[in-house]
C-alpha cells in the first residue's frame, strides 16, 4: 500500500512525504525533517546528526536587502504614455504621441474578440458596419483633444476575415490655427508580412463639433407624430438579402412620421456578445440609428435605405461621407432618434439616451449604394479593405451636399416597388466616377 499526501486532505496539518523515487531512506527522513523544520516545527538536530559530521555556519552580520532589478510592468500591449484603462477603446488599447504634435493609436480586432460583427452583412459578406469607425474616431478626437468629428469620408468596407486579426491605426495630425486635425484610418492583416503597406479605410477632419440647434428632449417627438408599422420589417429586409441584421443589430422598436421628419425609438438587445469591450455607444446600436430609412412609410423626403440600379436590381446604401458628428453616449442602451433631410441625398440625425441627454448628432451624412461586385471585389483579400463604393470626391465636394452634378441615386416613391423597378438610374460625371 502506498499513502500520498492526497490521502490526508482531510486531516489537520500538513502532510510531509518521507519516502521518495529516488532517495534512499536516511535522505528521505532528513529531507522530510528538513521541510518540517522549515514549517515552524522544532527539530532536535544533534540527535541526528553528529557533531563530528559538520559543524555550524553562522549567519551574515548584515541584514539581507531584497532588491528588484526588474522594470516596472506599463501594461500588456501598450505604450507606457498611452491612454489610461478609462480611457482606452476596444479597438485600440496603444497611444504614442508623435513628433510633430500628432497622436497614433493603434489595435486591432478579430471575429473573436467582437462575435457581434457576425451579425452584420451586406451582399452576404460580413462587413464590418461604418459606424464602427466613425464611434472609433470620436473616440479619439476626445483624446486628441477636440471635440468631435468635423469630417469622415469611408474610402472601403472592411469585410472581417473568418480567421485571424485586423490590425488597426488610426494618425492624428498637428493641430492647425483653428484647431483642426486630419486623420487617416488604415488597416492590415496580421498575417501581412512586415513592410507591407496599409490599407487606407477612412480619412477625415477632428476638431470643434457643431452641436447647436439640438431641441429640448421633451419636443423631440411632437404631438401628431404618425406611427409607422415596424412589424416583422427585419425578416422582411433581410429576405432581399442586400442586408443581413442578425438579431444583435435589430434594435428598431417604434417609428413615427411627422411631415419631413422620422423619429424612432431604439433599444440595444441583451446579447453576450455585446460585452465585448467599453464601446462610448456600441456600434450596433449606432448603425441603428438608419434602419428607419427603410420603412415603407417614412417621409419622401428622406433617402432610402435600397437603392434602384436602374436594370431590375437593387442595391443596398451604405454610408459614406459624415460631416459635423458629436457622439456622447455615455454607454447608451436605449435611443430616440430623429432623422431630417440635409440637402439632395443627405441626412442629418439627432439622437437622445435614456436620460434625455444627445447623445449623437449628425449634421449631415451621404449614403452611396454599393453592388455585389464591387463588394465582392475584396473577398478574395479579407482584412486588406480594398473594395470601395465610389472615388472620393474633392474636399470640396466633401465638405457639402452632393450637387445636381453628382447626384446620390434618385429615391422613388415609398411602397411603390414596381415604380421604382423602372427609375431611372443615375449617371456619375467624370468628376466622381469611380472604376473598380
Amino acid at each position: 500500500m502506498v499513502l500520498g499526501p492526497a490521502a490526508f486532505a482531510d486531516q489537520p496539518g500538513t502532510a510531509i512525504p518521507v519516502v521518495r523515487p529516488g532517495h534512499g531512506a536516511v535522505r528521505g527522513l532528513t529531507a522530510a525533517l528538513a521541510d518540517a523544520y522549515c514549517q515552524g516545527q522544532a527539530v532536535m538536530w544533534r540527535d541526528l546528526l553528529p557533531t563530528e559530521t559538520g559543524a555550524p555556519v553562522d549567519l551574515p552580520t548584515y541584514a539581507f536587502d531584497d532588491r528588484r532589478f526588474w522594470l516596472p510592468v506599463s501594461g500588456r500591449g501598450r505604450a507606457a504614455d498611452g491612454p489610461p484603462a478609462a480611457e482606452r477603446h476596444p479597438l485600440a488599447g496603444q497611444a504614442i504621441e508623435l513628433d510633430d504634435g500628432g497622436m497614433l493609436f493603434t489595435g486591432g480586432f478579430s471575429a473573436r474578440t467582437q462575435p457581434w460583427l457576425a451579425d452584420h452583412e451586406v451582399h452576404g459578406h460580413v462587413v464590418v458596419p461604418g459606424v464602427t469607425f466613425l464611434e472609433l474616431a470620436a473616440w479619439a478626437a476626445r483624446q486628441s483633444g477636440c471635440a468631435g468629428v468635423v469630417e469622415l469620408t469611408h474610402k472601403a468596407p472592411l469585410i472581417v476575415p473568418q480567421d485571424g486579426r485586423v490590425e488597426l491605426q488610426l494618425r492624428t495630425g498637428p493641430a492647425d490655427p483653428a484647431g483642426r486635425r486630419e486623420f487617416s484610418l488604415r488597416c492590415r492583416s496580421e498575417t501581412a508580412a512586415r513592410g507591407r503597406p496599409w490599407s487606407q479605410l477612412a480619412t477625415g477632419v477632428l476638431g470643434p463639433a457643431g452641436t447647436s440647434g439640438v431641441p429640448s428632449p421633451h419636443a423631440v417627438v411632437p404631438d401628431g407624430a404618425v406611427p409607422i408599422e415596424i412589424g416583422d420589417f427585419y425578416q422582411r429586409f433581410n429576405a432581399h438579402g442586400h442586408y443581413g441584421w442578425g438579431p444583435v443589430f435589430q434594435s428598431l422598436r417604434a417609428a413615427f412620421r411627422h411631415g419631413d421628419h422620422l423619429y424612432a425609438e431604439l433599444r440595444l438587445p441583451e446579447d453576450p456578445r455585446l460585452r465585448s469591450g467599453p464601446f462610448d455607444l456600441h456600434p450596433a446600436l449606432l448603425d441603428a440609428v438608419m434602419h428607419g430609412l427603410g420603412l415603407d412609410g417614412a417621409p419622401e423626403s428622406l433617402i432610402d435605405l435600397i437603392s434602384d440600379g436602374g436594370d431590375g436590381t437593387l442595391r443596398p446604401r451604405i454610408p459614406f461621407i459624415w460631416n459635423g458628428v458629436a457622439v456622447s453616449g455615455h454607454g447608451a442602451r436605449e435611443l430616440l432618434v430623429r432623422i431630417s433631410p440635409a440637402g439632395p441625398g443627405a441626412v442629418s440625425i439627432t439622437a437622445w439616451d435614456e436620460a434625455g441627454r444627445p447623445a449623437v448628432v449628425v449634421e449631415s451624412l451621404v449614403m452611396l449604394p454599393v453592388s455585389p461586385k464591387q463588394l465582392g471585389s475584396s473577398s478574395g483579400r479579407r482584412g486588406r479593405c480594398t473594395a470601395s463604393p465610389g472615388r472620393s470626391p474633392s474636399r470640396r465636394a466633401k465638405s457639402r451636399a452632393p450637387s445636381s452634378r453628382c447626384p446620390v441615386a434618385n429615391r422613388p416613391p415609398r411602397g411603390r416597388r414596381s415604380r421604382r423597378r423602372r427609375s431611372r438610374r443615375p449617371r456619375w460625371s467624370s468628376r466622381c466616377r469611380r472604376t473598380t
